[in-house]
């Protein structure tokens, strides 16, 4: 191992070799002088030559030069001056192409270059090198990646893993031209895993493919590139997606293509209810100042609510807990934007009218919309007029024959008679609990099974009670 020189003769060997002087750098090396610099000095003599571009002298201290660490550096310094004469100098005198990382090599943006690392067996896997490139939109870095697929089919799957991880993250970025390169390349938009961003490679949950991310992210341009078909793609999911974000040209889109929007096992919309979801989170000033959600403010969800209510999608949630989100949704929203919702359900029958009045008949939501009294009428509601500390039920006495209502109830279960109505047993107690129809208890029909009833049936009720208006007529259902 060579001696390190001084810093004052660091200084000197640095100064002929960056001034030229190859004569005298020979003189230098034939009095036996070491070539290794102080460690107070931050270059060597070859990065010097290689700054200057002079190749005899380049080729003196390569030749000279028994540091692999210094000509590790030199070697990585002419890669990134994409100087390939210099490189095929310091690699015949001993360098390691091994030591120079091949995304720096890509970095080059030279062919020739890229094709010469790669012919010595550069290491394309590890760091993922050109997917790394390819997010930095290097395109001389395609052809060569082609060529490795091609001479190597044993890589090809591991190049194409770092094709679709590109594919991913320009398909949330939304630049068709780097989307069709990545095409062209041979990568995948229905393969899953990873995009760019190395912190997610793990996490299973943060994975999708290129047509997901071109869905959510709302670029329609993007997506039609794919060639979508029911045959292949799960279209009501990206559908749900897209809605999910109130992406209103990719709804449209799906839509036209044929897409069913009720996917669920009830018969509802997922789509619908992901849209539902949003409408919390559109207008942003809601987060910042205390302030309603604005009609406005959701002009895009609404869009989008209407582009899928206008297509058949319907309202079901399937948990309780579906409809309380909504419904608190609604109680932090504009009056004007709760009738406007509503009248496009009624209007497109994207719900029952008994769903729209339960969701509608709760004391905060009356509360809520106590100045929207016309409009609730408008739909089916009812006046908000109360007597004797109720609302009086016109509209339900306008839909159901009590006397009728009333025989029926005590003629078979609830749950059997409720689907006549199309609606849940549930729902059809409480219209007997409103229209004061007595019902029969719990356990009823078992004991009358098993011969066991004792229970008189109670008698109807005089309706309406004292200090109600007047009855409008009613119609038998």
């Amino acid at each position: 191992m060579e001696t390190a020189l001084s810093v004052e003769e660091s200084k000197c060997l640095l100064a002929l070799c960056r001034t030229g002087r190859l004569y005298e750098v020979e003189d230098w090396l034939k009095s036996g002088k070491s070539l290794e610099v102080s460690s107070a000095v931050r270059v060597t003599p070859l990065q010097v030559a290689i700054e200057t571009g002079f190749h005899s002298l380049i080729e003196l201290l390569a030749r000279n030069d028994r540091e692999g660490s210094a000509k590790a550096h030199a070697l990585l310094q002419a890669v990134q001056s994409r100087r390939l004469d210099f490189v095929l100098v310091l690699v015949e005198h001993g360098a390691d192409t091994s030591s120079v990382p091949f995304i720096e090599v890509l970095r080059a943006w030279d062919p020739k270059l890229i094709r010469f690392f790669l012919a010595r067996g550069a290491d394309v896997i590890t760091g993922s090198p050109f997917a790394e490139a390819f997010g930095e939109k290097i395109r001389t870095a395609l052809r060569p990646f082609k060529e490795c697929k091609e001479s190597h089919p044993e890589l090809a799957d591991d190049l194409d893993w770092q094709a679709n991880r590109a594919l991913r993250y320009f398909s949330a970025e939304g630049n068709l031209k780097w989307v069709s390169l990545m095409l062209w390349a041979g990568a995948d938009p229905r393969s899953k895993g990873p995009g760019l961003d190395p912190r997610f490679d793990d996490d299973p949950e943060c994975h999708s493919t290129a047509i997901e991310e071109a869905c959510s992210s709302g670029h329609l341009d993007v997506l039609r590139r794919f060639k979508l078909s029911p045959e292949r793609d799960n279209l009501p999911a990206l559908l749900s997606s897209a809605a999910r974000f109130a992406k209103r040209e990719i709804v449209r889109y799906l839509l036209e293509l044929g897409t069913s929007p009720n996917d669920k096992p009830n018969g509802g919309s997922s789509a619908l209810d992901a849209c539902l979801w949003y409408l919390e989170f559109e207008d942003i000033r809601v987060g910042r100042i205390k302030t309603l959600i604005k009609r406005y403010g959701v002009y895009r969800t609404f869009d989008t609510l209407e582009s899928l209510a206008s297509a058949g999608a319907l309202w079901r949630p399937s948990e309780r807990s579906d409809a309380l989100r909504v419904r608190r949704t609604l109680l932090k929203s504009e009056p004007d934007l709760v009738i406007d919702l509503f009248n496009l359900f009624k209007k497109t029958g994207a719900c029952t009218q008994e769903t729209i009045r339960d969701f509608l008949d709760t004391p905060r939501m009356r509360d809520h919309l106590k100045d929207k009294g016309w409009h609730l009428t408008r739909l089916g509601i009812g006046r908000n007029e109360k007597h004797a500390g109720e609302q009086f039920p016109y509209m339900l006495l306008a839909r159901y024959d009590r006397e009728k209502l009333y025989d029926e109830v005590w003629s078979q279960p609830m749950w059997k008679l409720a689907p006549e109505y199309g609606v849940s047993d549930v729902a059809l107690a409480k219209t007997c609990k409103k229209l004061k129809i007595p019902t029969p208890g719990r356990g009823y029909w078992a004991k009358l099974a098993a011969g066991r009833v004792r229970e008189r049936r109670p008698p109807l009720p005089q309706f309406p009670v004292a200090g109600h208006p007047p009855l409008p007529t009613s119609s038998a259902r």
